[in-house]
């Protein structure tokens, strides 16, 4: 599911002109991705949390669908669709592809050692990395339905309190944040799940629902 709160900037700028407005803040910062009017697939917000902007809407989930595959010890099929809106954002149809330059925001923990979540969305620009160097991170724990984004250098990162978050790549959401070891560790990325495996699957929802 994407109800758990993990992952947040780190080693980047706010993003002070509010230019992700896709980010629409709910209760406790849950922050939702929107495809369909009446759908959020998890994580949007605002962009101050800390105070009263005018741009703000509070909106409360009517329906909560579940993966059928999610498993929460292996954090596999990490997806969940959600039923009432705020803005919405295309799907992309095609899986991500090496060296894809993706922007991921958020408002998790800013920092490498200690907790400080950030009040301003944070946004940060990174790499779609190859499959043999997200498996060399993660040896046996990477599945065809994840892949991994960021540096292997360290130092840049989203973090814990981003989970479910966008990665949005030429202006389509090609991955929602999911796990990865700590944050911004040299060589450990990280790690999302593939939008493009649940197609199919947000279409039945959609025509169910």
């Amino acid at each position: 599911m994407i109800l758990l709160c993990r992952l947040v900037i780190l080693g980047n700028p706010e993003n002070r002109s509010s230019q992700w407005p896709r980010a629409e803040m709910l209760l406790f910062i849950l922050i939702f991705i929107l495809y369909r009017p009446q759908y959020l697939i998890a994580h949007l917000g605002e962009h101050d949390v800390s105070k009263q902007e005018g741009t703000e809407q509070r909106i409360q989930v009517e329906k909560a669908i579940k993966y059928s595959s999610y498993n929460a010890k292996t954090l596999n099929y990490d997806f969940m669709l959600f039923n009432e809106y705020v803005q919405p954002i295309p799907i992309a149809t095609s899986c991500p592809t090496v060296g894809s330059q993706c922007l991921v925001s958020g408002w998790g923990n800013t920092r490498i050692i200690g907790v400080k979540y950030a009040t301003l969305l944070q946004c940060l620009d990174l790499p779609v990395l190859s499959d043999s160097a997200c498996n060399a991170s993660y040896p046996k724990q990477i599945t065809e339905n994840m892949f991994c984004a960021g540096y292997l250098e360290g130092g840049k990162d989203s973090c814990q309190g981003d989970s479910g978050g966008p990665l949005v790549c030429n202006g389509e959401l090609y991955g929602v944040v999911s796990w990865g070891k700590n944050c911004a560790e040299r060589g450990f990325p990280g790690v999302y799940n593939k939008v493009c495996i649940y197609s199919d699957w947000i279409k039945n929802v959609m025509e169910s629902n």
